[in-house]
């Protein structure tokens, strides 16, 4: 095999300026990539369209067998229950028609119309985690001291778009697990893959949560330019992923963790107000952007994503005085504003916002118009991974760069403490 150019050279063999990698992304990839992929027969399992559908049928049908003879799945069982990834990325099963049509039939004979249609209405979210990115905030997690007992007690975790609870693998079995799943289905599976979890089988709107019960939410919310009414949040006018955010917000207690995957328009939008709405109650400990394709073929979309760690504060900052808030903000880093940063190939100036503009090394590669060097080009802005990382390679390097900033945070930064599991909010 001939030896890899080291993707942090500034030019390419042609002199055409090279995407820098974002240095420890890429150090903790070279040390990682020799290393065994404890998911590679998952990943396997869902390339291609027909693969990826067998998998899911196989999943499907097992999770009916375990429901009919009311068991618990085994050890070699949970493996094939772990494969189904939704239909987010088979669209053309539900077309009804064409080289799918014998897909379409199957699927709909096996589950009937009701289920059906529940799954061909959540196609738009369901996405699910890179089981490699999934794992590097689980253990960014546990370094944090999330993962802890809670003053001895069992910590509370929510995870509002469950999926099949890829996200929830690495969380500790002690803990109280609620999850929410809109598609009936997929709901099911989520129970047979997490029996002892607490499963909500309807859309978070509709989900009421007792406000500060929690001591974690965590989740890669639902992306879309769509809204969903719940009236406690109607006045905020947010986009699906923004009103995800402000429930898991309010859903978790003083000093407890929000830890979610969105949209990288969450934080570079010029209207700032979701931003501010976030900001009055919680801090940002820390926000690293993830590239374009980290999600691989779990998800089968090539959009920027954020991982923002948020801690709420003991009182909204619109409760406090001018002198307890200027001490409050006193040590935090501006994520509320946005600013125009050029783009490094000569494209017009994007929007960005000032958390990335002044730490740039919390993007995982590097921001530009999708790696245009024209400035005619009005392509949207996307963190682009190193010419050196192949899409293959891109969930993995991503998931090496997320564990590594985490892990730069000093530990238990994150950890709290309550008195007991009766200790109600």
């Amino acid at each position: 095999m001939a030896e890899q150019s080291d993707p942090r050279d500034t030019k390419t063999e042609e002199g055409d300026p090279k995407v820098e990698s974002g240095g420890a992304a890429y150090d903790a990839f070279l040390s990682e990539k020799t290393e065994a992929n404890p998911h590679r027969d998952r990943l396997k399992a869902i390339q291609g369209v027909d693969r990826r559908f067998r998998s899911n049928m196989d999943a499907i049908n097992l999770a009916k067998t375990l429901e009919l003879e009311g068991r618990n799945a085994t050890a070699d069982e949970k493996t094939i229950l772990e494969r189904f990834s939704g239909f987010g990325a088979l669209p053309q099963v539900f077309v009804g028609h064409g080289p799918h049509l014998d897909k379409s039939q199957e699927l709909k004979e096996t589950v009937g119309e009701e289920a059906y249609a529940s799954l061909r209405r959540s196609t738009p979210n369901a996405h699910f985690t890179d089981p490699r990115i999934a794992d590097a905030l689980a253990a960014g997690l546990r370094h944090l001291g999330v993962n802890d007992t809670v003053g001895g007690a069992r910590p509370r975790i929510l995870e509002p778009a469950a999926g099949t609870g890829w996200l929830l693998d690495g969380i500790s079995e002690k803990a109280e697990i609620t999850a929410v799943e809109l598609d009936t289905l997929t709901a099911d599976l989520l129970k047979a893959r997490h029996p002892n979890a607490r499963v909500l089988a309807k859309g978070f709107e509709a989900v009421h949560v007792p406000e500060g019960y929690f001591d974690v939410a965590l989740s890669n919310v639902p992306f879309g330019n769509y809204r969903v009414y719940e009236p406690k949040y109607a006045q905020h006018r947010a986009p699906i992923h923004d009103h995800f955010l402000l429930k898991m917000v309010d859903s978790v207690a003083p000093g407890g963790t929000v830890a979610a995957l969105t949209t990288h328009f969450t934080m570079d939008k010029a209207n700032k107000r979701i931003r501010e709405a976030l900001h009055d109650k919680a801090r940002l400990i820390a926000a690293v952007r993830l590239p374009g394709g980290s999600m691989g073929e779990a998800a089968s979309t090539d959009v920027t994503i954020d991982t923002l760690l948020l801690q709420k504060r003991d009182r909204p900052l619109s409760e406090m005085t001018d002198s307890e808030r200027k001490a409050e903000l006193a040590h935090e880093r501006n994520w509320v504003e946005t600013t125009l940063v050029k783009d490094p190939l000569g494209g017009e100036d994007f929007r960005l916002n000032k958390y990335f503009a002044e730490n740039p090394s919390r993007v995982i590669g590097r921001m530009m118009r999708a790696g245009t060097q024209y400035k005619s080009d009005q392509r949207e802005p996307k963190a682009v991974a190193p010419k050196g990382i192949t899409p293959q390679n891109i969930p993995a390097y991503a998931a090496a760069g997320l564990k590594a900033q985490l892990h730069e945070l000093p530990p238990k930064t994150l950890a709290r403490s309550r008195n007991s599991d009766d200790d109600r909010t």
